[in-house]
Order: C-alpha cells, then sequence, then structure tokens
C-alpha cells in the first residue's frame, strides 16, 4: 500500500522521537520526521499567516505561541507529503503509541474508503456517532452529531484531502485541531473513527503546547461574537453530519451490508402488505391495523438502528412534505375545536393526518425486505377465491342490482372490482413476458390472471356502478397503453406473446360488454345522455353553476344524478367561501344550513375531489396531486432502472387514473377502500424513491 508516516517532532524532545522510532523499528515501519515549529521561539510580530483578530474573535482568548507552532508544523506536514509520491499519508504527534494494530486497522481503512480525504484516527469525544461503514478490522467509519471532537494527534489524509487542506487552512484563525474537523469550512471530506486507533504515551501528560495551561481570556463582552461562532459551528456540524458524507459506500437499492434480516420479518410485513389490501376483499378497518402495526416496527427499527447508520434512504421533500402537511391539518383543527367550538369537528378528517405515515410504510416496505412477487402472487389467489365465492350469479342475466357480501354497497364493491380488473391484467401481462419462469409456472400463473380478470369484469358489470364504468372506459385504454409499451427490448416470441395476452384481454371485455349490452344501456345510457347535456350547456356559455341548479329543478333528471348535483351544489357554495383553505372542520356545522338539503340527506359528497377541496381548499388538492405526480415519477424511474417490473408501473398508474376517475362520483377517500389505497399508493411512491437513492453519490448528499 502506499502509505507514508510522518511524525511532527520539536528539537527539543528528542526523547519522544526516540520512543517511536524504536516502536516503529519493532514493526518494521519507516517513519518520516517533520521538525516542529517552536512557537516560543518566533516573535509574535514574525509569525506568518496568522489572523490575530479573527482567532480571538473566534475562541475569545488569546493565542498560546505553542498554538501557533502546533498549527505551522502541520501545514509543514501535509506540505512534505504533497511533495512525496505516496497516495495516503498518514501524520502523527510524537506522543502516539505506534504498533502492528494500529497499521492494519489504517491499512483496512485505506481498503474500505479508497477515496477518503481525511480520517481523523484517535479523537477525546465521539458523542452521537453516525456509522458510515465498518472496516475488515472491525473499526466503524463515520461522523457525529456533536463536537468538537478534539485532537489532531492523528489522522489519515489522501493527496486531494492533503492538497485541500493547506488551500483553506494556509491561514490560521483557530487552533489546529479545530480547524481540521470543521469540514464543512474547508471542504475537505472528514471522518472519524468510533473508537481510537491508538493511545497516547505517558509523555502526552507533557503538553508542549500549552504547559501552563490555557489562559488569556478576552473580557466579557469582547467573548460575546465567539458564542455565537461556536453555536453556530454545532449547528453547521450538525446539519452535516446528518446529512452524510458526499462519499459513501453500499448501494440503497438492497438493504444494507451486515442487515440481513430474518426471514419471518419478511413474512409479517408481506403479510402486513396484504392486510392492506384487504379492503379490496372485506371492507373493514383491518388495513388501519396493519398499517400502524408496520410503521410502530418501522420506527422501533429506524431509531434503535438505522438512526445510526448513513445506509439509510431520505425522506425527501415529498416526505417533508407530508410531515408539514400532517402538523398543518392538526394544528388547524386544534385551533378550530379551541376557538370556534359552536362549529363542530368535522367527519372523517383523521384521514387527512394520514400522509404522516405514507414516507414510514414505504421504508417498512424497503427495511423488510417485502418481496413483490409473492405478495403479488397471493394477492391474485386470494382474489380469485373472493370473487369466485362472493359474485352474485343470479343477477348475472338480469337486469337488477346485484347484492355484495363483503362491502358495505355494491358501488364500494364494483370500486374493488376495478382496482382487481386492473392488477389481473398486468399480472397475466407480466407472467407472460417473465423469461426466467418454467413453461409449466407461466401457464398457471396467465391462467390465473385471465380467471381473475374474467370474474372482475363480471362483477364491474353486474355491480351497476356507472361511475366505475365510465372509469373503466377511460382507465383500460391507459393500461394497455402502458402494458404494451413496458418493454421496449423484448425479444419477438415474449412480444408477441404480451400482444395476444392483451389481445385476448380486450376479447374477453368485449364480449362481457356485448354479453351486458343491455344492462349498460338501461342503466348507464340515461345518465350518459345526462352527462353530455350537461356538457354541452356548459360549453355553450351558460356557466357550470347555473347549467347544474337548472338540471336539479328539471323533473326528467334522473334522481341520482339529482342527488349528486344537489350535493356538489352545496360543496361548491362552502368551497367558495374559503376558495384557497376551505372550510376547515366547521364545513359541516355549514352543511347543515345548505340550499338543497330538501334533495338529499347525505353528507358524504360523492365527490372525492370536493371532499378536499371544500375542507383545504386548493392547498389540499395541491398538496395531494403533487404527492401523487412525485410518486408516479419515483414508480417510473425506478422501473426504469428494472428496480421494479414495468408491468407493476404500467399496474401502478392505471389504478391511479381508475381511483381518480372514479373519485369524480363517489367520495372514495372516505371509504375503506379509498383511505388504504392511497396509503399504498403513496407508500409505494416512498419505496421505490428508497431503492432509487444511491449512496455513493458524486455531490454531496442533501435531505432532497
Amino acid at each position: 500500500m502506499n502509505l507514508i508516516v510522518f511524525v511532527v517532532n520539536l528539537a527539543s524532545r528528542p526523547d519522544r522521537w526516540a520512543l517511536m522510532q524504536s516502536s516503529a523499528n519493532e514493526i518494521g515501519l519507516e517513519l518520516n520526521r517533520i521538525e516542529a515549529v517552536d512557537g516560543r521561539s518566533i516573535q509574535p510580530d514574525d509569525w506568518v499567516n496568522f489572523d490575530k483578530a479573527a482567532f480571538e474573535k473566534r475562541t475569545g482568548r488569546h493565542v498560546l505561541p505553542g498554538e501557533y507552532g502546533c498549527y505551522r508544523s502541520h501545514i509543514a506536514a501535509l506540505e512534505s507529503f504533497i511533495d512525496s509520491d505516496a497516495a495516503y499519508g498518514v501524520i502523527l504527534e510524537d506522543d502516539i503509541v505506534i504498533d502492528a494494530g494500529m497499521m492494519d486497522r489504517i491499512r483496512a481503512i485505506v481498503e474500505e474508503l479508497p477515496s477518503l480525504e481525511l480520517v481523523k484516527l484517535i479523537n477525546h469525544r465521539s458523542v452521537g456517532f453516525i456509522s458510515l461503514t465498518a472496516t475488515s478490522q472491525g473499526d466503524e467509519v463515520g461522523r457525529t452529531l456533536f463536537g468538537p471532537q478534539g485532537s489532531a494527534a492523528a489522522y489519515l489524509v489522501s493527496r486531494e484531502g492533503a492538497r485541500k487542506l493547506v488551500q483553506a487552512l494556509t491561514t490560521m484563525t483557530l487552533p489546529w485541531d479545530v480547524a481540521l474537523e470543521a469540514y464543512w469550512q474547508h471542504g475537505v471530506g472528514t471522518l472519524s473513527l468510533a473508537d481510537d486507533v491508538a493511545g497516547f504515551s505517558e509523555r502526552s501528560s507533557e503538553s508542549s503546547i500549552a504547559p501552563e495551561g490555557y489562559r488569556g481570556k478576552l473580557p466579557v463582552w469582547r467573548r460575546m461574537p465567539t458564542g455565537l461562532f461556536r453555536a453556530s459551528q454545532h449547528l453547521c456540524r450538525f446539519h452535516h453530519a446528518a446529512l452524510g458524507p458526499e462519499r459513501m459506500a453500499g448501494d440503497l437499492s438492497a438493504p444494507a451490508r451486515g442487515w440481513e434480516m430474518d426471514r419471518r420479518v419478511s413474512l409479517a410485513a408481506s403479510i402486513g402488505v396484504l392486510v392492506m389490501l384487504s379492503a379490496l376483499w372485506v371492507e373493514t378497518d383491518a388495513y388501519r391495523y396493519a398499517g400502524i402495526a408496520l410503521v410502530v416496527a418501522a420506527l422501533i427499527f429506524f431509531f434503535s438502528r438505522d438512526l445510526w447508520r448513513y445506509d439509510k434512504p431520505l425522506i425527501g421533500y415529498a416526505g417533508l412534505a407530508c410531515i408539514a402537511w400532517a402538523f398543518f391539518v392538526a394544528a388547524r383543527f386544534g385551533f378550530d375545536a379551541v376557538y370556534n367550538p359552536e362549529r363542530g369537528t368535522g367527519s372523517a378528517e383523521g384521514i387527512y393526518l394520514f400522509p404522516l405515515l405514507y414516507p414510514t410504510v414505504g421504508y417498512a416496505i424497503w427495511r423488510f425486505r417485502v418481496r413483490p412477487f409473492p405478495v403479488v402472487v397471493v394477492f391474485t389467489l386470494v382474489s380469485l377465491g373472493v370473487l369466485a365465492v362472493f359474485t352474485d350469479y343470479g343477477s348475472m342475466f338480469i337486469n337488477s342490482s346485484s347484492v355484495t357480501l363483503t362491502h358495505n354497497n355494491p358501488i364500494h364493491a364494483s370500486v374493488a372490482a376495478g382496482i382487481i380488473l386492473i392488477c389481473a391484467i398486468s399480472f397475466t401481462v407480466y407472467a407472460a413476458a417473465h423469461a426466467t419462469l418454467a413453461r409449466l409456472e407461466k401457464a398457471l400463473l396467465v391462467a390465473l390472471g385471465i380467471g381473475l380478470a374474467a370474474f372482475a369484469v363480471v362483477n364491474v358489470l353486474i355491480l351497476n356502478s356507472k361511475g366505475v364504468w365510465l372509469a373503466m372506459a377511460v382507465t383500460l385504454p391507459v393500461l394497455l397503453v402502458a402494458l404494451f409499451r413496458s418493454r421496449a427490448g423484448l425479444n419477438i416470441a415474449t412480444s408477441r406473446m404480451r400482444l395476444a395476452i392483451i389481445m385476448v384481454a380486450l376479447i374477453v371485455c368485449g364480449f362481457a360488454i356485448t354479453v351486458f349490452a343491455d344492462r349498460l344501456v338501461t342503466n348507464g345510457g340515461e345518465a350518459a345522455r345526462m352527462a353530455k347535456s350537461l356538457v354541452v350547456d356548459v360549453v355553450s356559455g351558460q356557466g357550470l353553476m347555473k347549467t347544474m341548479e337548472a338540471a336539479v329543478a328539471a323533473p326528467e333528471t334522473p334522481t341520482t344524478v339529482r342527488e349528486r348535483l344537489a350535493l356538489w351544489l352545496d360543496a361548491l357554495s362552502i368551497w367558495s367561501e374559503s376558495p384557497v383553505f376551505g372550510a376547515g372542520i366547521g364545513w359541516r356545522s355549514d352543511w347543515e344550513n345548505r340550499v338543497h338539503s330538501g334533495h338529499t340527506t347525505y353528507n358524504l359528497l360523492h365527490n372525492g375531489f370536493l371532499e378536499l377541496g371544500m375542507r383545504y381548499g386548493l392547498v389540499g388538492l395541491a398538496f395531494y396531486g403533487g404527492l401523487f405526480a412525485w410518486a408516479v415519477r419515483k414508480v417510473f424511474q425506478a422501473a426504469r432502472r428494472e428496480l421494479i417490473a414495468p408491468e407493476a408501473a404500467s399496474c401502478y398508474l392505471a389504478v391511479l387514473v381508475f381511483f381518480l376517475m372514479t373519485n369524480l362520483s363517489n367520495s372514495n377517500i372516505r371509504l375503506a377502500i379509498g383511505e388504504s389505497m392511497m396509503w399504498l399508493l403513496v407508500s409505494f411512491g416512498f419505496y421505490c424513491s428508497y431503492r432509487l437513492q444511491g449512496v455513493f453519490l458524486k455531490r454531496p448528499r442533501t435531505w432532497f
């Protein structure tokens, strides 16, 4: 290893040099002596590159001659190293004990971090240590949140690091040990160790820098800038140490080295994810308990272990926005509850706190190594079983509302069936295009997917939800186009297979629509004609509100359409009072005095966008819209880098489009299905973000 060792030694202390030379000879180590500058032998007027005013302002005392000599000695040592041919240099003071173990540990640091710039080998203290990596000798390398750590008695430096140090620290404004570790100022990538690589000799108690102690404090009034400077240094250290070094080892696309999780943990987390999906099978609050369990487990794991390592993902702008949003919602709720109690406490307001949990569930899926493919297979099997058992076969060929036993009403069940259909089509295409599956496995999985898709199509049609039919009409083309474009580099055989599966899906859907054409025309035709009429009236210049008012008053308007229009008019009226921030939890009080109360008694607005807008205005819509857009971007970035299957990204986009479309005619965000899907959709975006976070960065890492 191209490593050179320098020892800073005063001419007046030959005893220390002799002792170090003897220890080095025993292990075959060559030492290079740097004659230290004796600051006491130089008149202060002759000191060079020393900023007296800055030193006193930053330290609150007069400089000691020994401090000046120490500073110039280390600069000389670095310059000698730069003049050598060595790639790495070790700078030691003459009161260090040298042994073979010390050098082995230093070499291990170089092997682990060949791009290092500066590693402090000895510190007086290491409070709040965050580990970056561990060497083969077991040394933890990282940074501390608190300081100063003290001591410049031993450090490892590269040629680039030495060059930067000499350039940045030529002028003395601080003692050398304090200046050396202020990496946020000099710009050298500085690391330290959790445990020192060497100890001090007995002669270290005889200080050459301050034999009479540190004296010469300035008056209190002159030390006030010192306090401000030290406070700023503490903040800078904490900020930069928390963010992490500029160059880090590892790869966040997989769990960190040395953190292999037990398979039982992965299994438990996978079950938790499936329970969070269970609202698609049966409408209960089980998803909440599973999500909270994942959050608690992830937080315990993070604060006990991952917090103290640099190979952890960061939540980024989106995570900070989720936290800020949750605090905003809680603060606004508390303010209204305290200062406007007469306006009530709203309804289902707690769901708007859920974004606080989104980043953590994504972290749990990533950290606990949830394997997507087994989860998807189990989800497909369970979905097939649920639909096969609970489909209302009696209403298939008669034009009557289907009965649902697993959801609160047919609309909710239809939304669930639509999401399952999207997943089934995506799963089938993935199985058909997967080159590593055996022929029998592929055939079974394709058959499983087609069977589930068939049951889902039937349920979507017989449950008679016109909003879901409209959403599916928009979503299916989006899904099929996304799937067809999802694997640009497929071979011809696989591409043909994928095209064949998509054609089969289109034929199945077309056949089902043909069979149930009467149902579609009878139940959807009138609503479609009414919607067309409303659009024509709005476009012709009659205005949205006036057109809706006229439709509510018109006797020929279908009852379901009239009820929804009345709800939307009242919601828009309340929202218009505070378009930017919405009515808050007081909306419920305003709702009791709404204009169109005679048309319906609901307080569900049957429009998820109005539910959000009425409460939180344009700010709320912008937050959730931005969050979903960010999540989609992360998912497709992960797919392009082959961290997730491209079919998963296509499925994700289609589910999101479908979910948003169904919210146009139903308050899905207030349903178990809507809450769980929003939770999982954004959490999956965070999961992809964590996998995308490469750690060996070419630029300084930031929170964002």
